[in-house]
């Protein structure tokens, strides 16, 4: 069986957000969600939704975020296409497709990310390919992480953790600290402050901004998908974490208030294990705690996680003129990015 581009059909905008629910019910990262990408709009980045197959019987979906001009013109498919069905075709032959379809939108090129080897290995078939990130300028996922397996049972869960860990958690019990659960998004503008002081203090900057996970939160709610997790201490909020999920995974932002503890300690462990078992009564079984690099991973180790290495990203090539000159230009440009960016977040 093929696939050619008219077998990919765009998502009417209408029914986008319905797409949320649908995913819930398939494997799928949220890198793949409409309520993800939707904030990319806010960069003039243009996510396309795109549909395999009948509409009242898709078998696969895939969503292409868009950017720049012809003959600069590209997508990005973050951890997809989405396989829904044991009727889908082959992945080689739905990245054919959406080959196709690139062409048709003159996008010279295509980035895939995921992290199934074999599927990228499906993919680099479909056409010419290279590997390599040919957009290094942003990658929506490491290429490695740390991730805690949830078991069914809280106290397995607790027991897997480190010593230090677990006498955190007890000792954050004893002080009193509580967790409330907010879905809504003005709960985190109410607590935002919080998260740009803890950026500004450790001299780094947040890519999203308060406006992107408002227009995140937004999205998300409707499904779920979206909650913050408040720790408070004599009812004053003191750290806060935010997570967005898919049906089996999570993302999660953190922050703490070094002032409204008053000298306390962090109860950072004690809100990521209240996270973790509220996430896993959803069906989360793999909490994310980020790669194993910077001044936070002694931190992680606590945790006792797994680290798994994702392939490297594949790039079909829809246009040789347009691969030619990004090559020629933007990609030795991106060898000096890390130093310009670290110079942006200084100002």
């Amino acid at each position: 069986m093929t696939a050619s581009a008219c077998d990919w059909q765009p998502v009417p905008a209408a029914e986008a957000g319905a797409w949320n629910a649908r995913l819930l019910r398939s494997d799928a990262s949220l890198h793949q969600y409409p309520y993800w990408n939707e904030p990319y709009r806010q960069l003039r980045w243009t996510p396309h939704y795109l549909r395999h197959g009948p509409a009242e019987a898709p078998t696969a979906f895939a969503c292409v975020v868009a950017l720049g001009v012809p003959p600069l013109r590209l997508g990005l498919v973050h951890r997809g296409p989405v396989v829904l069905g044991p009727d889908a075709p082959p992945a080689a032959a739905l990245a054919a497709g959406l080959l196709a379809w690139a062409r048709e939108q003159r996008i010279g090129f295509l980035r895939f990310t995921h992290t199934d080897a074999a599927l990228l290995d499906a993919v680099a078939s479909a056409g010419r390919a290279e590997r390599c990130d040919s957009f290094p300028f942003h990658r929506a996922d490491p290429a490695s992480n740390l991730i805690v397996q949830l078991p069914e049972d809280d106290q397995e869960l607790t027991r897997s953790f480190r010593k230090d860990a677990r006498r955190e958690i007890r000792r954050d019990l004893a002080k009193g600290y509580r967790i409330r659960v907010e879905t809504a998004p003005r709960a985190l503008s109410a607590v935002w402050p919080m998260f740009e002081a803890h950026a500004q203090e450790r001299r780094f900057r947040h890519f999203r901004s308060l406006a992107w996970w408002l227009d995140l939160m937004d999205h998300a709610e409707p499904h779920g998908c979206a909650r913050l997790y408040v720790a408070t201490l004599g009812g004053v909020p003191v750290a806060a974490d935010l997570y967005v999920r898919s049906r089996t995974g999570v993302r999660s932002i953190t922050a703490w208030d070094e002032r409204a503890l008053e000298g306390n300690p962090c109860p950072s462990t004690f809100l990521a294990w209240h996270a973790m078992c509220d996430l896993r009564r959803l069906g989360i079984r793999e909490y994310t705690l980020g790669p194993s690099t910077g001044s936070l991973f002694a931190y992680k180790k606590r945790f006792n996680p797994t680290e798994v290495v994702y392939p490297e990203p594949v790039t079909l090539v829809a246009s040789n003129a347009s691969w030619a000159l990004w090559k020629a230009t933007a990609l030795p440009a991106s060898r000096a990015w890390p130093r310009v960016r670290s110079v942006l977040k200084r100002f």
